[in-house]
């Protein structure tokens, strides 16, 4: 799973427990929003490197649905936005960076990343 993926690299990266706990825990999160308000979506990790701080960028892409916008469709949306702004505000607390990119389709891209300074 992606969120074991992540608690690995972090590790191998030289995160301490608390910092590989708070990355873990937004990838459930993330993937929890991906499963329930997308037909399919995908979690993708890298290691970062910018002069002595090493990192770990989560990207994660949720895919619209294809349905129709009915007011059911319309609601669905409305509700499923509504839970994406609820957990930006808590995975702010849980990364450093976070960026997120939606489109006109639905589709979203959230982009977080987590520093490590040794």
């Amino acid at each position: 799973s992606a969120r074991l993926q992540a608690r690995e690299l972090a590790i191998h990266l030289g995160f301490g427990g608390f910092a590989v706990t708070l990355i873990a825990a937004a990838i459930a999160k993330v993937a929890r929003y991906i499963v329930a308000h997308s037909p399919s979506g995908e979690i993708v990790l890298d290691e970062l490197q910018q002069g002595p701080k090493s990192g770990i960028q989560v990207t994660a892409h949720a895919i619209a649905s294809d349905t129709t916008q009915s007011a059911r469709a319309t609601l669905q949306q409305i509700r499923s936005r509504a839970e994406l702004d609820a957990n930006v505000a808590s995975l702010r607390d849980m990364m450093d960076e976070l960026k997120v990119i939606s489109q006109p389709s639905g589709d979203t891209t959230l982009i977080m990343k987590r520093w490590h300074q040794p």
